[in-house]
């Protein structure tokens, strides 16, 4: 221990004489842990993400790198959290009720979560020298280019089953559609947010479009209502009520044409979720639920289904009625949750796992904590929007690439000037 110590304080030294190496090593960490897929070294039996390269870069920053930072410093300020911390912590506070009740929560999860705060730091130290926006664009760019080469069958994408082929819903550089949209979505919004008055007009329309077709070869239902509801204040905000209404049949004729070359797929999950069949199955087996007792998140694996509903929901449906039913059971679940990881990797919905497995406090805590982030990330509104939706039907926050460019945005805004003003 006390070699590690030394260590760090010879680092630390070194920080104040090498500012720009220190910070271009954060920088290329940062996004070299965005831009490599995730693959497991050490598979974990039951869990979709093992032990993986970026746990070892990430634990060599946290006891080296992050701690060399701070100890060059003789008043180092730490980067605010806007209750994530407190949402951490009260995470590991509700394993000892949980454990108590019969239920079997899985550390690890909260380990994960401890993990992305390094993107904090690493945020907030870039926001201090470094630009994050041509980086940003380059993996834009790079992204579409890996999306149409997965949509065209040319090459596979690295999932959390492995390397496979997936024509039928991309992955770009992430492990799965659902990580992507909202990872796209999100560089598209900072992107745009950065130059959005001084822009021209094609790199502006460019973006947009791009942005729209990559979403739509992921077929993503959440993604596609997310991004198009977050897209509408940027054009009122580039172009003015008047110009809009004025070039909003052009605009209408072009994003129709590119659904129509690109979302296809699209069209059928639409008509799938729609059916009126898929809402009457959750309620009527909410109503008729009673709690297990003792949960094993295998039973998952038995889902009543039939060909006439949509599967997608049919499985979110029954994850969520038995995560609720067992949530209802007790006072002490209500307060404090079955634990996180007690609904194993796949629940199906961000904000009825973090209900159910923290408890009404942690539910809080979270959502004050994204109350917080609207003014601290550009169009915060929006990208907290599309953050929101994506929560509801997929397990986001415990999304290794997501959650580590969300976390990194907040470290990197809170010194951005033109943010407050």
């Amino acid at each position: 221990m006390s070699d590690t110590v030394s260590l760090q304080k010879i680092l630390g030294k070194n920080v104040l004489q090498c500012n720009g190496l220190f910070y271009n090593i954060i920088f290329y960490v940062t996004f070299t842990l965005l831009f490599i897929p995730k693959i497991n070294l050490i598979a974990i039996k039951g869990q979709n993400a093992g032990f993986r390269i970026d746990d070892i870069i990430l634990f060599i920053c946290y006891f080296f790198l992050i701690p060399a930072y701070y100890l060059s410093k003789k008043k180092p300020n730490l980067p605010k959290s806007y209750g994530y911390s407190t949402f951490i912590l009260w995470a590991f506070v509700g394993i000892i009720p949980a454990a108590l009740s019969g239920y079997s929560p899985n550390i690890l999860y909260g380990i994960r979560f401890v993990e992305y705060t390094a993107f904090l730091f690493f945020g907030y130290f870039l926001s201090q020298k470094k630009s994050i926006y041509p980086a940003l664009k380059i993996y834009f760019n790079l992204t579409l280019v890996i999306v149409l080469l997965q949509a065209a069958g040319i090459i596979g994408g690295f999932t959390v089953d492995g390397y496979q082929n997936v024509a039928g819903r991309v992955v770009g550089l992430t492990a799965g559609p659902w990580e992507l949209v909202l990872v796209i979505n999100i560089i598209y919004l900072v992107i745009i947010s950065s130059t959005i008055i001084k822009t021209s007009t094609v790199s502006f329309i460019y973006y947009t479009i791009a942005v729209f077709i990559i979403i739509l070869l992921t077929g993503s239902r959440s993604g596609i209502i997310a991004f198009l509801f977050s897209v509408i204040p940027l054009f009122f905000t580039r172009y003015g009520n008047k110009k809009l209404i004025l070039i909003f049949p052009g605009l209408l004729i072009l994003f129709m044409s590119v659904f129509y070359f690109f979302g296809q797929n699209l069209v059928g999950r639409l008509n799938d979720l729609a059916d009126y069949e898929n809402l009457s199955f959750f309620f009527k087996s909410l109503n008729s639920a009673e709690p297990i007792g003792k949960f094993d998140y295998n039973w998952f694996d038995d889902v009543a289904y039939n060909n006439d509903s949509d599967l997608s929901w049919i499985i979110r449906a029954t994850h969520w009625v038995i995560a609720i039913t067992e949530f209802k059971s007790s006072i002490s679940t209500i307060i404090f949750g079955t634990g996180i990881g007690t609904f194993g990797p796949a629940l199906d919905g961000g904000i009825v796992r973090i209900l159910v497995e923290t408890g009404v406090i942690g539910l809080y805590i979270y959502l004050i904590f994204l109350k917080r982030i609207v003014k601290i990330i550009p169009f915060g509104l929006s990208v907290i929007f599309v953050y929101t939706i994506n929560l509801l039907f997929i397990d986001i926050h415990l999304s290794y690439k997501s959650m580590s460019l969300f976390l990194f945005l907040i470290g990197y805004y809170q010194n951005q000037k033109y943010i407050k003003k």
